[in-house]
């Protein structure tokens, strides 16, 4: 922009010398053409400048390690004019076409700062109202936890009736009772016992796993706990078994439930947004047989 105004300066100080030099008529509209020049070329731009917005092309997630630019793009329904603008990202700002910092896992705090829409001729600008900040997920890659299998036949502790009946590799012989199908009667042991009796199918009852983790450490160690996190909750999902996560954070413990891929999503999002709990506070300060407690060490296994 400065730039723009020496050029201009250095054309209307021609325009004046050329004046005094030839004295002639059209000299005069010529430096009466190049004064008005800058406030004709804002009138004229000010529509375009005034319906200019800017809208960021950014995901709302993204996988830890992943290239990512600072984009973004100008909605202009009057027409295209000159703009400039930089992103903040935390503590640093991008230029548009830099990288985001995805190195590690974490929420990204992006706001566009220095937003500027200039007039056809560069010479005046106008800031316009930008919207609130957008947050950017960097999610974590799964990681690998060997002991899972006996995390697994931690959780099986009971059974109970299979609804709608069918097969099933467990049976329970119980008294036959009104409203039960005659398909499940057992003709061979009522016969033998006097009584009908119903051969019953059955069906794995799963206690809920708890995994536990403290928010904190290093970010290697961030991405490591998370990693975990994520590949043992899909592994559960798989299994159709129930789980929830407990986190140290901040001053408090969440609790958090996950019975789906979607819901793991919207739970790692939730830890990524949550802040670092307060020293080396455990998220697990009982013992229960259903708990696996997740640590960000690297030879964990």
């Amino acid at each position: 922009m400065l730039r723009r105004w020496l050029l201009y300066l250095a054309t209307l100080a021609g325009c004046i010398v050329f004046l005094f030099a030839y004295q002639q008529r059209y000299a005069w509209v010529i430096l009466l053409a190049v004064l008005c020049l800058p406030l004709l070329g804002l009138m004229v731009s000010l529509p375009m400048m005034l319906t200019t917005k800017l809208r960021l092309t950014l995901p709302s997630h993204c996988v830890i390690g992943e290239h990512f630019p600072v984009s973004g793009e100008f909605h202009a329904p009057l027409g295209n004019t000159q703009t400039h603008w930089h992103l903040q990202v935390g503590q640093a700002r991008k230029a548009p076409g830099t990288a985001l910092p995805t190195q590690h896992c974490g929420m990204l705090l992006c706001r566009p700062v220095r937003v500027r829409i200039y007039d056809c001729l560069g010479l005046f600008f106008f800031v316009p109202r930008t919207k609130k900040e957008h947050r950017l997920f960097v999610r974590p890659t799964a990681l690998p936890v060997s002991d899972f299998p006996e995390l697994e036949r931690r959780l099986t502790q009971a059974w109970r009736p299979k609804y709608g009946g069918g097969l099933a590799e467990n049976h329970e012989i119980r008294l036959y009772r009104p409203g039960d199908s005659l398909n499940q009667i057992h003709w061979k042991l009522s016969a033998k016992a006097g009584k009908l009796v119903i051969r019953e199918a059955m069906e794995p009852l799963n206690s809920q796993a708890i995994l536990a983790l403290t928010l904190g450490g290093t970010p290697e160690e961030m991405d490591r706990k998370l990693g975990r996190l994520l590949w043992l909750g899909s592994r559960l999902l798989e299994q159709n078994l129930q789980f929830c996560v407990r986190a140290a954070s901040g001053k408090q413990i969440l609790q958090l439930q996950a019975d789906s891929p979607e819901a793991l999503m919207s739970v790692l999002d939730q830890l990524l947004a949550a802040p670092p709990a307060a020293g080396d506070a455990p998220a697990d300060s009982f013992y229960s047989p259903r708990l696996y407690t997740i640590g960000g060490e690297p030879d964990e296994n």
